[in-house]
């Protein structure tokens, strides 16, 4: 009787192993277009890490309109046309670019 147990075990296991083997997988699929979307002329400089409030100004000029700082530390945003600037304590901390309008 304990011989019949381990084997009806192992035929258990064994089906269980070949159901899972043969299930179809499912995965979600995200699509991130902006990547493929950006035109050559859409590669543009942007604000770099660490860079100054003022070195921004200086290279970039006036941002379109300026956020208030939020949180500790404080965050503040810059927004420009085609990106918008993360500051911490006046300094870079990430530039990202603006998704294209065709999306």
């Amino acid at each position: 009787m304990l011989m019949f147990s381990k084997q009806h075990g192992l035929t258990a296991t064994l089906m269980c192993i070949f159901l899972l083997a043969y299930y179809p997988s499912q995965a979600e699929v995200i699509s991130i277009p902006l990547a493929a979307a950006l035109k050559p002329s859409s590669l543009m400089a942007v604000p770099d890490q660490g860079m100054t409030e003022a070195q921004v100004f200086n290279t970039f000029g006036p941002a379109d309109s300026i956020k208030p700082p939020v949180g500790q530390p404080a965050i503040t945003q810059w927004l420009f046309s085609e990106f918008t600037v993360y500051f911490e304590t006046g300094k870079v901390l990430h530039s990202v670019l603006k998704r294209p309008s065709a999306y």
